[in-house]
């Protein structure tokens, strides 16, 4: 068997809050039909945010390497061994983020929480 990890963030929990308290912002505004919306599709998506990035998964697959988010898969990556240049060692900064995205004079990082 091989390599097989799963990180744990917890930055889902700030936006489940911020989730409810659009949906409850959406109630207040019931009978505003284009506020109602707006709150609630902003709830949703916040939703759908912190259930696709509450957890990082990093799989040995043999002749690749498996990156997901989840527990709602929307996000990740199938990196082939042979198209990997160098592993190196490093944290993060606060400024660089969480998430999946491009850091100058380092490459991609795939990061859900910590440094």
């Amino acid at each position: 068997m091989g390599y097989d990890h799963t990180q744990r963030g917890h930055f889902y929990l700030i936006l489940a809050l911020v989730s409810s308290f659009c949906f409850v912002s959406g109630w207040v505004f019931r009978n505003e039909s284009i506020a109602m919306y707006t709150c609630w599709g902003v709830a949703l998506i916040m939703f759908l945010a912190g259930a696709s990035f509450a957890t990082l998964t990093v799989r040995d697959l043999g002749d690749e390497l498996d990156v997901r988010f989840g527990p709602i898969p929307l996000f990740g990556k199938r990196i082939r061994y042979q198209d990997i240049d160098a592993v190196t060692l490093d944290h993060t900064k606060f400024i660089d983020g969480w998430g999946i995205h491009w850091v100058p004079g380092r490459g991609m990082t795939y990061n859900i929480w910590g440094f």
